[in-house]
């Protein structure tokens, strides 16, 4: 038990300590005025002091029961959990209404009157606007990715139609060039050594660009590898995510569904005690009133 609820469980047993006690001494007080002298015929007087013996043993056993119901609704257990702020930092449970508010989520710092608590929805709007923030980043990521694909298939179709482009116009020249040849087959052994070499240039470069048109289909399956590897990852990011802010979500349920859930039953123990309360104030009502028949 906290030192909060020993003390106001020695304030209410010492209200009702006095408040048996002065009816006590009310009733005492009412039977002597009513019991004849000792000098009187009339011996009433006898059988009224057992009667008065009853009616207290009756009235302390109701008290003892009442002190007894009322210390077990001091000792229930918050309906948040247990409190760890300071006693004179808050106020008093006898003073706290019978209706609880709506079904809040506070932190131990949070029960106090000037902090306004933080609700389950507030919580759910924090955790959802994360989750948001991240879907918005990764589509973005997922966008400028594709941007880029496309950018290297342009790239890529406009530097393929060059090289065609290329290949072609060196196609026309080499077979003009070689026509010039053939028609100057005869004066092969007259032909300037700088001819020669221009030819072995032309070999040569027909030679690169063959090697080059063999080697783009090589990078460009490379590229769409680390393209697909790429979005893997990130198809398993997102997936990651999704799967965490899902277990978030179930995990905040549960924990409301938790509070509700002793919500209902501290409301049904106070109904219960209230009920009882109720029923032991209308028996001692009832005493009372055939005690003044």
């Amino acid at each position: 038990m906290s030192p909060r609820n020993s003390s106001d469980n020695q304030q209410v047993t010492a209200v009702q300590r006095a408040a048996a006690a002065s009816i006590a001494r009310r009733r005492n007080a009412q039977l002597d005025a009513q019991t004849p002298s000792a000098g009187s015929s009339d011996n009433s007087g006898e059988c009224m002091r057992p009667e008065l013996a009853l009616v207290m043993e009756q009235q302390a056993a109701m008290f003892a029961k009442t002190e007894e119901l009322e210390r077990e609704r001091m000792m229930l257990p918050s309906p948040t959990g247990t409190t760890f702020v300071p006693a004179s930092s808050m106020e008093s449970r006898a003073n706290v209404p019978a209706t609880r508010p709506a079904a809040t989520f506070r932190s131990p710092y949070m029960r106090m009157k000037h902090v306004r608590p933080m609700e389950v929805d507030d919580l759910h709007d924090v955790f959802g606007t994360e989750s948001r923030v991240r879907n918005a980043r990764v589509r973005t990521e997922r966008r400028v990715l594709r941007q880029e694909q496309q950018q290297h298939y342009l790239n890529f179709a406009a530097v393929h139609e060059g090289l065609q482009a290329a290949a072609e116009a060196r196609d026309m020249q080499q077979a003009e060039k070689r026509a010039a040849i053939v028609a100057a087959q005869g004066h092969l052994h007259q032909v300037d050594p700088h001819l020669k070499g221009e030819v072995e240039l032309q070999r040569r470069q027909r030679d690169t660009m063959v090697a080059q048109g063999e080697a783009q289909p090589r990078e460009l399956a490379h590229f769409q590898a680390r393209l697909q590897a790429e979005r893997a990852a990130l198809a398993t990011e997102h997936e990651e995510q999704k799967r965490a802010v899902q277990e978030r979500e179930q995990s905040l349920y549960k924990h409301k569904q938790e509070v509700l859930n002793e919500r209902n039953v501290q409301r049904q123990r106070e109904a219960e005690l209230d009920e009882q309360v109720r029923v032991a104030a209308q028996a001692h009502r009832a005493r009372e009133l055939a005690l003044r028949k």
